[in-house]
């Protein structure tokens, strides 16, 4: 074993030095971030490369090991830099349109080229080739299709957001065009260990060209933001990180013109866990909740995973708790938003596919079922062989259309909306 086990740390190898005498590998050992290391193969020792603080996300050497790339995830914003390895000088004239970042594919074999995507949150990934000699770069390709030629999209606003105990949420902020005040979408990623990028995403310029905010923030727990802040949600899942929500919701009405009327939370996986434990945890915040494919009882969700998922099982409890232990299975309880269906009184939109072995179907069933015998407004779409996520165009076109006549209906007020769910 190359990299003992010593706490927790996660190694990531990245590529092959020349001749293979080393390995270039990510490790966030003893900081906060993740770092470039190479170790020597031949005496197992290895040495800092780079430490930036964001974490590393890639590094590789082209095919004749003259230049190499590094990728740092700079607040979601993908910066490839590139060296000359021979000199050790960065090659500064191939940085990107700002505020995209290039996303490396591919080397050429002759070390002259190198294949990148240019990813914004402007326009979709763009295919473009870096000419590592001349220091140019050309676009191959315009993802947008001829209708959408000409159409301004909006770019994102990185910001910080003060929370209930003074720590910063970082996200980001799209503002529309139109006259204010403005409804809002507030979108969580999923994971709940993951990161909203700075990344294209048609459907959100869809609603901003409808005259709606949207939101993106890494609520804690999220990653990109060092290893603390991405630890501050073990078994607080529905407590602090909704007091984030919340907390942006009140910044977006101070700072981006916002109704405080017309806000609603949506997100898939644990961004749809996020929708149902804004719906029973503040039901008086948001207008409407949009739920794709959440999480609504924590302690089933638990025991659900597949016994090969056991290697993770320490990860897993940490985050969500162990069912078996009972001041653990109190905090599920406490935490999953089916215990709590009788707070729930606003709209809501739940999205699941049949064959999820994810987050089974029951998840949402059970929340459907309740609300409707309640008489709470629900809406539910079952996508028929899907999983957890869309694999088919029709799938996703559908939760895109029932998403907005929902949101026309409870956001805009569109009451002649109708929405295309069973």
């Amino acid at each position: 074993m190359l990299t003992p086990h010593r706490g927790d740390v996660l190694y990531m190898p990245q590529d092959f030095t020349a001749e293979g005498r080393g390995l270039l590998y990510t490790a966030d050992e003893g900081g906060e971030f993740s770092s470039l290391y190479e170790m020597d193969l031949a005496t197992k020792q290895s040495k800092a490369l780079l430490q930036p603080k964001w974490d590393v996300d890639a590094a590789a050497d082209s095919t004749g090991h003259r230049y190499r790339y590094e990728v740092v995830n700079t607040d979601g914003t993908m910066e490839l830099t590139l060296h000359d390895l021979a000199t050790g000088k960065e090659i500064s004239a191939l940085r990107p349109p700002a505020p995209g970042g290039w996303q490396p594919a591919a080397f050429s074999p002759h070390d002259r080229y190198l294949g990148v995507w240019l990813r914004t949150d402007a326009a979709p990934q763009t295919p473009y080739v870096l000419d590592l000699q001349s220091g140019q770069s050309r676009k191959l390709d315009d993802p947008l299709p001829p209708s959408l030629a000409g159409r301004p999209m909006v770019a994102g606003e990185s910001v910080r957001v003060p929370s209930f105990d003074g720590k910063q949420v970082p996200g980001f902020l799209y503002r529309p065009k139109g006259t204010a005040p403005f409804p809002a979408i507030i979108d969580v990623h999923g994971g709940p260990t993951s990161q909203s990028l700075r990344a294209f995403s048609a459907y959100r310029q869809y609603f901003l060209s409808k005259g709606i905010a949207v939101f993106v923030p890494n609520v804690r727990g999220s990653t990109g933001y060092g290893k603390s802040w991405m630890r501050l949600d073990n078994k607080d899942l529905g407590g602090g990180p909704l007091k984030d929500i919340v907390a942006s919701k009140w910044w977006l009405v101070a700072n981006a013109d916002v109704a405080d009327d017309k806000v609603t939370v949506m997100g898939g996986s644990y961004g749809g866990y996020m929708a149902l434990a804004a719906e029973a945890f503040a039901p008086e915040e948001f207008a409407a909740n949009v739920d794709f494919f959440g999480v609504s009882d924590l302690k089933t969700l638990v025991e659900s995973f597949p016994p090969y998922w056991a290697a993770f099982s320490t990860f897993i409890y940490q985050k969500f708790g162990d069912p078996k232990d009972p001041k653990d299975a109190a905090y599920q309880h406490d935490r999953s938003p089916i215990h709590f269906v009788g707070q729930m009184k606003r709209p809501l939109l739940v999205v699941q596919g049949d064959h999820d072995a994810r987050v089974k179907k029951d998840q949402s069933d059970r929340i459907v079922d309740s609300l409707r015998a309640r008489r709470i407004p629900v809406h539910y779409l079952v996508l028929q062989n899907e999983g957890h996520g869309f694999s088919r165009n029709d799938s996703l076109l559908r939760a895109i259309q029932a998403t907005d006549a929902f949101i026309d209906r409870y956001l805009l007020g569109d009451s002649k909306a109708t929405i295309p769910a069973d």
